[in-house]
């Protein structure tokens, strides 16, 4: 995988590196769900974590997000 800016640009990698080209649209909206699910239990683990000082990269993950 490569070094990615946003979690748009993480999931398209994962996508074409992960998932068989022959995979159906079920299993690519659920494979889709899972991605981003994980991300947001992991990115709300690191700013519950940080408390008070946020680095920006963070809040805009968060946004991107909801």
């Amino acid at each position: 995988m490569e070094k990615h800016n946003t979690l748009a640009e993480g999931w398209e990698d994962f996508r074409r590196t992960v998932i068989p080209a022959d995979a159906g649209p079920i299993q690519l909206k659920e494979m889709k769900n899972s991605f981003y699910a994980g991300a947001r239990v992991c990115l709300t683990i690191i700013i519950d974590k940080l408390a008070e000082e946020k680095p920006e990269i963070l809040i805009e993950l968060d946004e991107e997000l909801h």
